[in-house]
């Protein structure tokens, strides 16, 4: 999965609309409920992906050395460890858009 089809997918996530326009380092184009556009990146920017991780409730763990994200499906708990907090909060967040119908 690229960075596109992981953005789209968390965003999808996430809620927004009118998503998909690849801006390159800035992430995604994307629209809120109010139809605002603007662009938006939880790969790059803290600020996007804490939003992201307080929306969908994931659960972030930080022993000393595997930061790892969780969160529930109906199936199971999955869990992610990464180095970068912000990548695993935007998987997580993919995980769900797919589960959401749509994406690989």
């Amino acid at each position: 999965m690229n960075d596109r089809e992981l953005l789209e997918l968390a965003a999808r996530a996430a809620g927004f609309t009118g998503y998909g326009f690849f801006l390159g380092d800035d992430g995604i184009d994307v629209s809120d409920e109010t139809g605002t556009r603007f662009a938006w990146n939880p790969l790059t920017d803290d600020g996007d992906a804490l939003r992201l991780a307080v929306l969908l409730n994931l659960e972030i763990h930080s022993p000393k050395s595997n930061p790892t994200v969780m969160f529930r499906t109906a199936e199971n708990d999955v869990f992610y460890q990464d180095a970068c907090i912000r990548l695993a909060i935007t998987r997580a967040a993919a995980e769900i858009g797919k589960s959401m119908g749509g994406g690989e």
